[in-house]
């Protein structure tokens, strides 16, 4: 079992505490370096990263109940959003912002325990076309059953409008990552352990146990 199996979890962030009145006048007023557009723009990238950490932790549960880890949840999420139903390895790839060498041994595992299918595309024989067969389908429709719930517990303090104002914003930003040269130069970096760890082991119904698909990190 790996170190990242047994790791405590991101730190917290330091909240600092007020002082007492008697130092209120100590303390200097607001200035325009304070609230600059710039220090705002510095408390986005932490504060996501520790929004993202926190929803992994939340989703592990429910995607390891079906039976996958997040390595596999988001191939087969890639899969089914495609209007063809399936894609090369190369697409596939560039979607999950891997390199294909980093991926195969993912998709060849997968398709060993019959989530996927690979075959050899009939116009270019160079090219893998992935599929997500029936018992892929049905994992992944378990877990997003599950997982919706749980975002759906995890934001009943916002307001629809709030809800659709963060969905627009995420959206952007996500374009815009998903775009930029320094975000698709990491496709060579292999799929973050933190997505293929799952902690905890149980019988899965899809035959493939939470503790076995944890082993899916390339």
């Amino acid at each position: 079992m790996s170190s990242a199996e047994h790791s405590p979890g991101p730190p917290h962030f330091a909240i600092a505490k007020r002082d007492d009145a008697s130092s209120e006048a100590e303390r200097p007023g607001p200035s325009a370096e304070n609230h600059s557009p710039v220090g705002a723009v510095t408390d986005v990238g932490p504060l996501l990263i520790r929004g993202a950490e926190c929803l992994i932790a939340a989703l592990l549960e429910c995607t390891a109940e079906a039976g996958l880890n997040e390595a596999r949840y988001r191939v087969l999420d890639a899969l089914h959003r495609q209007t063809r139903g399936e894609c090369s390895q190369s697409e596939l790839a560039l979607q999950l912002l891997q390199s294909e060498s980093n991926l195969s041994t993912l998709l060849e595992r997968m398709s060993g325990d019959g989530l996927i299918t690979r075959t050899r595309s009939q116009i270019d024989r160079r090219r893998s076309l992935i599929r997500m067969t029936p018992f892929g389908l049905e994992a992944l429709s378990q877990a997003n059953r599950t997982r919706g719930a749980t975002v759906v517990r995890l934001l009943r303090f916002f307001s629809p409008e709030e809800i659709e104002q963060l969905s627009e914003g995420l959206q952007r930003l996500v374009g815009d990552l998903e775009n930029d040269p320094g975000v698709c130069a990491r496709r060579n970096c292999s799929l973050d352990p933190a997505f293929g760890s799952v902690r905890t082991a149980r019988p899965s119904p899809f035959g493939v146990t939470a503790a076995g698909a944890s082993h899916d990190r390339s």
